[in-house]
């Protein structure tokens, strides 16, 4: 191995791998919800922080689809149950 240089790239990320916000917005599961919560929010303050919510709950939603976490939660409708573990 050799040490890396400052400026060297490490990796690539090509743009159709990055999931933005607007992917959250459009998920067939969650986005319409998404959207009507993002309405609602008035103040800068009160947008901090959503876009990381609505793509944590859009790969929520991505995890629950593909069968993992089953029994936990289900796809109904235009949105998802999620149901605690506990």
């Amino acid at each position: 191995s050799q040490p890396v240089k400052a400026g060297d790239t490490l990796f690539e990320v090509p743009d159709s791998a990055v999931i933005t916000s607007e992917a959250a917005f459009a998920d067939p599961d969650v986005g319409r919800d998404l959207r009507i919560m993002a309405a609602k929010l008035q103040t800068t303050d009160d947008r901090k922080g959503f876009e990381t919510f609505a793509l944590g709950a859009m790969l929520a939603a991505e995890r629950v689809r593909r069968g993992r976490g089953a029994g936990r939660g289900q796809v109904r409708g235009a949105g998802l149950l999620v149901q605690a573990a506990y």
